[in-house]
């Protein structure tokens, strides 16, 4: 992120950054990069849904960290909760009529799909936007949840973490459909939740 006032100076930074992310991806690490100064992330994220997700969930690695802060700033100057709220039912609802259809309910989807891990996320994206905190007891302190909602939470948070983990080494590639996978090596039963060599499922 440059900042505004050496926005062109930065730019010589281009060879080093477009380095990296080739070595990034040379190692199997299949990430989204842009570099933007504050203005652009702002602009960003007024139009574009995802990326105003991705922004919320910034945190500092490297560099200038008053530049990170006048940015965070900035950003959550920016943030309207109740927009944000709206924007994710609408991204949800686009995403259960995709991955509702037929094909997906044969195969489901342990992120895409509904009941899926991205529904979880964004229950603590909207709880994040509107300042209530970032983790399953912050909902509980708001008086939004229960305590005995936070462990079904965190075990249904834990277990479909696990699932899609487990599917991405079975497949040796991202992979987030189950059943096709689990025909073919099955290694996380539902039941135990420990790795077992030949327990299977049914799909």
């Amino acid at each position: 992120m440059p900042d505004e006032q050496h926005a062109a100076a930065e730019c010589g930074a281009a060879p080093q950054l477009e380095q990296l992310i080739g070595l990034l991806w040379d190692i199997g690490l299949d990430i989204g990069h842009s570099v933007r100064s504050i203005s652009q992330c702002l602009d960003q994220a007024e139009s574009d849904i995802t990326v105003e997700t991705s922004l919320l969930e910034a945190r500092h690695l490297a560099g200038a960290r008053t530049l990170f802060d006048d940015f965070e700033r900035s950003y959550r100057a920016s943030l309207d909760p109740a927009v944000f709220f709206r924007a994710k039912q609408l991204e949800q609802d686009e995403r259960y009529a995709k991955f509702n259809d037929t094909p997906y309910s044969l195969e489901p989807n342990c992120k895409e799909g509904p009941g899926g891990r991205r529904d979880l996320q964004v229950i603590q994206w909207v709880a994040r936007a509107a300042g209530i905190g970032d983790d399953w007891k912050s909902l509980a302190v708001a008086g939004l949840i229960t305590a005995s909602e936070v462990r079904q939470f965190e075990r249904a948070d834990r277990l479909l973490r696990d699932l899609r983990i487990e599917l991405h080494l079975v497949a040796g590639r991202r992979e987030t459909g189950c059943c096709s996978i689990i025909r073919k090596s099955w290694r996380w039963p539902w039941a135990s939740g420990r790795p077992t060599p030949n327990a299977r499922p049914k799909c």
